[in-house]
């Protein structure tokens, strides 16, 4: 899995945990709702500004969206090791 992929997966979590849609995230970060979308779905790389930005509109620390990706990484590769174990 590419670090993009988690972190576009964590950024979505959280904002779903919240109850926020991308337009409330878009407005506030402020990004255009169609990027942040794509880098939801992992199309799209995304800058350090942008990622303060869609931080502070998720009422979080950008150290915690990489905790977070960070986190999905773990399990996803845990995930492999575990079923390269069992062929």
């Amino acid at each position: 899995m590419l670090f993009r992929t988690a972190l576009g997966q964590a950024i979505r979590e959280i904002r779903n945990e919240q109850g926020k849609t991308l337009r409330d995230v878009s407005t506030s970060a402020p990004i255009a709702l169609g990027y942040l979308s794509e880098i939801e779905r992992a199309r799209k790389e995304v800058s350090s500004e942008v990622l303060y930005g869609i931080a502070t509109s998720l009422n979080c620390e950008v150290s915690d969206l990489i905790s977070y990706a960070n986190d999905i990484l773990i399990v996803s590769e845990l995930h492999k090791l575990e079923y390269s174990l069992t062929r």
